[in-house]
């Protein structure tokens, strides 16, 4: 099997183990809960962060641990830099979504 069809594998499977506990989390609600609770977002999240490993799998076509490597054998400074890129380049998604979603609701 090659490490895209892990990846996708691993996707799929963390997604529908994802939307059982998302469902399940909306049915709570449902019954009159006003809020999950932390457990219930910790149950979503490791799913959540093993479906974005697959991801990473499936479009880069690298293992994890060979992308992990790679990162370690930078220099600190290299690091750095790219980790403030990838966290500005989150945190701009994050507000464009919400600017996006204010848009739509408005």
């Amino acid at each position: 099997m090659s490490i895209r069809q892990r990846g996708g594998a691993k996707l799929a499977g963390s997604g529908l183990a994802f939307a059982g506990v998302f469902y399940a989390v909306l049915q709570h609600k449902s019954l009159g809960s006003s809020h999950a609770g932390p457990i219930a977002l910790i149950a979503m999240g490791a799913p959540g962060a093993f479906a974005l490993v697959g991801l990473f799998e499936l479009v880069s076509g690298l293992p994890f641990t060979k992308a992990a490597e790679a990162w370690d054998s930078l220099e600190g400074w290299q690091r750095g830099v790219l980790g403030l890129m990838v966290v500005v380049l989150a945190f701009a998604l994050v507000i464009g979504g919400m600017v996006l979603y204010a848009t739509l609701n408005g």
